[in-house]
């Protein structure tokens, strides 16, 4: 396991999220923000852990952190789509 490489951790922190390791999932997923706070699935993951940990107020901001990311994606790739 490459500690550095951010899809291998993203995908640890999915797979120990499958399996309800929350507490470890979560460890991942704020160490994979540290280092890459421009993807929204990272956010949107954490929202997931925090929702299910019971924390409704970090679930929210995770969430609207990622849904604004993917906005922010999804108007550049509709600008670079249309030759802008």
């Amino acid at each position: 396991f490459d500690s550095t490489n951010i899809t291998a951790k993203f995908k640890r922190a999915r797979l120990l999220f499958k399996m309800q390791d929350y507490n470890n999932s979560l460890m991942e997923g704020l160490s994979l923000v540290s280092q890459d706070s421009s993807e929204p699935a990272i956010f949107l993951l954490l929202a997931r852990i925090y929702k299910e940990m019971g924390d409704l107020q970090n679930s929210i901001k995770y969430f609207t952190w990622g849904t604004s990311l993917l906005s922010e994606f999804n108007a550049l790739k509709k600008e670079l789509e249309s030759g802008a």
